[in-house]
């Protein structure tokens, strides 16, 4: 009698323990997926529209130009603009094993953004290719400086102003936080996968 009461209480205990919670739920994980899937996919196009912006300006200041020092600029501009498409690319599309569970693959993908490798070397064209335009277009503006107004000669130094400070605040401000959301998701999607 004893053994059976035993097993009932432990049968009883058993039925009162509240049930587990699933944490990582499939809606859950489509969920965050569709977010990043939006994210990457504006991504992609601000980025195609960006270099085509910069194809465009570097092929008409092409035209306009037979220095050298410029057109060597434009085309470590228009060698940054590749490899910067081809990171945002290899970034937003990374591959699938077909045994891979949804849960871990979100969370490579999310851990892909954080250590892209090699993928920046891609990008290493356009430093150089910003600061040869930018030394080109200081000595025009020095070269010019006594024809020209103040007022005018501050209008010419405006885009190059603008430019640089662009590039500063994406790679100062912009890709921090970028890396900053990405890190936060990808820690609130261990805390869930832990659970």
């Amino acid at each position: 009698m004893s053994a059976d009461s035993s097993d009932q209480d432990l049968k009883t205990l058993w039925k009162d323990q509240p049930p587990e919670a699933d944490p990582m739920t499939l809606e859950h994980i489509q969920k965050i997926s569709r977010r990043l899937d939006g994210v990457q996919q504006r991504t992609v196009l601000g980025s195609a529209a960006a270099a085509a912006f910069m194809a465009f300006m570097a092929g008409s200041q092409w035209q306009r130009t037979d220095d050298s020092l410029t057109r060597a600029a434009l085309i470590l501009l228009a060698l940054g603009a590749m490899g910067f498409l081809f990171m945002v690319y290899r970034l937003s599309h990374v591959p699938r094993a077909p045994t891979e569970a949804a849960g871990p693959f979100l969370r490579r993908r999310l851990a892909e953004g954080l250590r892209p490798g090699r993928a920046w070397l891609a990008l290493a064209p356009l430093g150089p290719g910003l600061l040869l335009m930018i030394a080109a277009r200081l000595r025009d503006l020095v070269a010019g400086a006594g024809r020209l107004g103040l007022q005018q000669w501050l209008l010419q130094a405006l885009p190059l102003a603008i430019i640089a400070a662009a590039f500063l605040y994406a790679m100062g401000v912009g890709v921090p936080r970028a890396r900053r959301r990405i890190r936060q998701r990808l820690d609130e999607l261990d805390r869930m996968l832990e659970r």
